[in-house]
């Protein structure tokens, strides 16, 4: 395993052999784990590299975040090895440290201010409209 910018041996991935009893149920099982905050100093055959130490890999793809942090989706041909694989969560690799799990990560939605406005939206020769006053017709119940 050749990785020159592990900060510490790379964790374990606690592969064992499953038994058949520990497999029943294993199809219901994601056979994939997600891997977010990789330093963008790390390549994807390093990160498969890594990967390989919990189990055979079906496939790895690495996609690169504007953030500068990348991520990573790593399907596993056995739910037990990916199972695995999320024990290295917490791995310092390159410049930070990555999270491994193995649910998708949620979409971040950008947040908008009442009225639509996006904080920071710098609005320009638009005048703050003022609250509207509802009139209620009088009404009497006989």
């Amino acid at each position: 395993l050749i990785l020159p910018h592990l900060s510490r041996p790379p964790a374990t991935c606690a592969r064992t052999e499953a038994t058949l009893e520990d497999r029943e149920g294993s199809e219901t099982m994601a056979a994939t784990v997600y891997v977010s905050s990789i330093s963008s100093l790390i390549s994807q055959e390093q990160i498969q590299q890594l990967f390989e130490a919990c189990g055979i890999i079906k496939s790895c793809v690495l996609s690169k975040g504007s953030d500068g942090k990348n991520s990573a989706v790593i399907e596993y041909t056995d739910p037990v090895h990916a199972t695995a694989a999320v024990a290295l969560s917490g791995t310092y690799l390159g410049d930070g440290m990555f999270t491994v799990s193995s649910q998708p990560p949620k979409p971040v939605a950008p947040s908008v201010a009442p009225g639509g406005i996006m904080p920071g939206m710098m609005l320009s020769g638009v005048v703050p409209s003022q609250p509207q006053q509802q009139v209620v017709p009088n009404v009497h119940m006989m």
